[in-house]
C-alpha cells in the first residue's frame, strides 16, 4: 500500500505531466527513465527521490512545492509526523514534572496529584499510588522521597 504522501506526489506528478502535454513514455525518455517506473512513480508505488522530484519540476517547468500542493499538513500520518509528535510530548511532559517538582510543598504536589487523578476520573476512592509507585510504572524520584 503506497504512503499518502508519495501517492499524493504522483498524482501531482501525473496532472502536470499531463497538462504539459507529456505521456508517460515521453517523460521517461526525457529523464532516462522508463514508462512503468514513471507509472510507478505516478501511483506511489515507488517513492520519487529528491533529485528526481527537482528533475520533474524543472523539466515540466513548475515549483517544486507543486507536487506538494494540497497535501494536509495537519493531517500527514508518516512515521517523521509521529516521532516529532513525540518528541514534543516528551518534553512537555517533562516540562510538567520539572516544574512539579520545583514546589516546595509536599503537602501541595500530593494535592496537585490529586487534582490530576480526579480530572481524569481517578479521584476520591480510587487506589492511591504508594511512595514507591506514583502509578506511572516509573521510579519515584523526588528530592524528598525517602
Amino acid at each position: 500500500m503506497p504512503d499518502r504522501i508519495d501517492a499524493h506526489v504522483g498524482r501531482q506528478l501525473r496532472a502536470v505531466r499531463e497538462a504539459r502535454g507529456f505521456s508517460q513514455v515521453q517523460l521517461g525518455q526525457a529523464v532516462g527513465l522508463s514508462n512503468q517506473q514513471i507509472q510507478k512513480y505516478e501511483n506511489g508505488a515507488n517513492r520519487i527521490g529528491a533529485s528526481r522530484l527537482w528533475q520533474f519540476a524543472t523539466l515540466l517547468n513548475v515549483n517544486i512545492e507543486t507536487f506538494y500542493a494540497g497535501l494536509d499538513t495537519e493531517d500527514v500520518n508518516s512515521p517523521a509526523s509521529d516521532i516529532a509528535r513525540s518528541a514534543a510530548r516528551e518534553r512537555r511532559l517533562r516540562g510538567i514534572a520539572l516544574d512539579l517538582e520545583r514546589i516546595e510543598s509536599e503537602a501541595l504536589r500530593d494535592q496537585i496529584h490529586s487534582l490530576i487523578l480526579a480530572a481524569q476520573g481517578r479521584g476520591e476512592g480510587a487506589p492511591k499510588p504508594s511512595d514507591d509507585d506514583d502509578g506511572s510504572g516509573a521510579v519515584n524520584n523526588r528530592r524528598d522521597a525517602a
